[in-house]
């Protein structure tokens, strides 16, 4: 890893791979004959496979700092919490989710509109 390239990771970490292979176990831990969860998880197993091999960038949970981020942020962060805290069955896989998408949405982040997010270009 280059000191330049401390703000984020190429490739979805490990760890954030089994955070959300944990939490979908997590969330329906019994076996099920159905085809519908079944192909839900396979594809979330293949999603997680593909996001830890590519060159999608993924922030560092390390260089998160509070201080920077808007109000929105910070309320959105704090609904998660809460929901990991009241619901875990669904606060989890929340949690664990939005940071697998949050590669994804930063790599097309510079073609969405500023209110889903976006960042106009220059």
């Amino acid at each position: 890893i280059a000191s330049e390239n401390l703000k984020s990771f190429t490739g979805m970490p490990t760890p954030g791979a089994a955070a959300f292979i944990a939490a979908i176990v997590y969330t329906a831990p019994y076996e099920h004959d159905s085809y519908a969860i079944i192909s839900v998880a396979t594809a979330a197993l293949l999603i997680s496979a593909y996001l830890m091999v590519s060159t999608i960038e993924f922030l560092s949970i390390k260089q998160l700092k509070l201080s920077g981020i808007k109000l929105k942020g910070r309320l959105f962060i704090g609904i998660i919490i809460a929901l990991v805290w009241k619901s875990p069955s669904l606060g989890l896989p929340a949690l664990s989710s939005t940071y697998v998408a949050s590669g994804p949405f930063l790599r097309v982040r510079h073609l969405l509109p500023t209110w889903l997010g976006g960042v106009k270009s220059c």
